[in-house]
């Protein structure tokens, strides 16, 4: 669902403001105006992901997440996901990001990954020349439910 990013985590709303600040003026920023070294805070609660025609592929999969899931999608085109409907919502959050080449904020509520409950923020941040977005830098962060109502629908 769609979230306001006051409500998510300070670490993506840092991400986010880092995106802001690199597109200067533009429609978005270009992969080459966010160097690695200047997303170390984050890199291991990063996916890149390319466009492939209607799907997506996880160009790197951020470890952190991967050790939470036990799977590492490095590599995988979304529609490979498992379970189906997990693929498809995230295809729609990414279709989404494509076609407004802005930034998009969502929360996924609770879903259990082998006997673990976990929540989702994301920040779908696209990059891209001129109006092309060749590239998603998506931030994520788990939440754990235990006691956490969601955040309220804007």
């Amino acid at each position: 669902m769609l979230a306001d990013p006051a409500d998510a985590p300070a670490p993506l709303r840092e991400l986010a403001a880092l995106w802001e600040t690199r597109r200067a003026g533009r429609a978005m920023p270009a992969r080459g105006d966010l160097p690695t070294e200047d997303l170390r805070p984050w890199l291991s609660r990063i996916n890149m992901v390319e466009p492939v025609g209607d799907d997506f592929r996880y160009i790197v999969f951020g470890t952190a997440i991967a050790e939470l899931i036990r799977r590492d999608w490095t590599g995988h085109l979304l529609s490979e996901m498992v379970p189906a409907d997990t693929g498809a919502a995230i295809a729609a959050m990414f279709r989404r990001a494509v076609e407004t080449r802005s930034p998009l904020w969502f929360w996924t509520p609770p879903r259990d990954f082998e006997g673990r409950q976990f929540a989702w923020w994301r920040v779908v941040l696209p990059l891209g020349a001129g109006d092309a977005v060749e590239r998603l830098m998506v931030g994520v962060q788990e939440e754990n439910p235990r006691g956490r109502a969601p955040p309220p629908r804007r």
